[in-house]
């Protein structure tokens, strides 16, 4: 069962779920990749359209804002949506806050976009090491979910940016990811050359660190 945080709306009395994170160190752009999974609960009518996370500067830990969020996807265990946080700010941060922005559903009364600020999400520590046979290959993480209502039934080999989302933006294997307890395809493409493996991720109190590794022909 996956851990949840419970965090609570300043603003109003609704409160939301944040699902651990999924995240991914880049070492050449000085970035950790992240994807998170944000729970709302009492939000059934409202369009949310996107998510920021912020850390606030105090006692001597960086300041930081990201762009606006757009979900990658909407499904039961809320919505995914990918992150890049500065790899200085990481040691120092254990928890990330959170703001969702909605399209206001009486916005002939007021503004059109309304925004709800909550608490915050700890980042998760499962670490899914990724490897190929010759190394070099291009590696993308998806959601199984996402992979059957979305992209397993288009023509994905010939549209790359069915899969852009989803890339794993360290570099090349061999590499690695931090993830959550959710079922992946994982998808290797070396030249023309693709390998698809499903990765069933064991709760991190069974096996802290996994792997996933694709045999290519040569």
């Amino acid at each position: 069962m996956q851990i949840k945080t419970i965090c609570i709306l300043f603003s109003i009395s609704f409160f939301f779920i944040i699902e651990e994170t999924v995240g991914q160190e880049n070492t050449a752009e000085g970035f950790t990749t992240f994807y998170m999974h944000i729970k709302p609960r009492g939000y059934q009518n409202k369009e949310i359209i996107g998510f920021e996370l912020y850390n606030r500067g105090r006692r001597n830990k960086q300041e930081w804002n990201s762009p606006r969020l757009e979900p990658l996807l909407k499904d039961s265990l809320g919505y995914l949506v990918k992150v890049e946080l500065p790899n200085e700010l990481i040691p120092e941060v254990k928890m990330l806050r959170c703001r969702a922005i909605a399209r206001n559903p009486q916005k002939n009364l007021g503004p059109e976009f309304l925004e709800f600020t909550y608490g915050g999400v700890n980042l998760s520590s499962i670490r899914l090491n990724i490897s190929s046979d010759p190394s070099g290959a291009e590696v993308f993480l998806v959601p199984n979910r996402v992979w059957q209502s979305r992209i397993e039934k288009q023509n994905w080999k010939e549209d790359p940016d069915l899969l852009t989302d989803f890339r794993v933006n360290s570099s090349l294997t061999e590499t690695f990811v931090f993830i959550d307890q959710t079922v992946f395809k994982v998808i290797f493409k070396l030249g023309e050359q693709f390998q698809i493996l499903t990765h069933f991720t064991k709760p991190p109190s069974i096996e802290q660190e996994q792997t996933v590794s694709a045999q290519f022909k040569q």
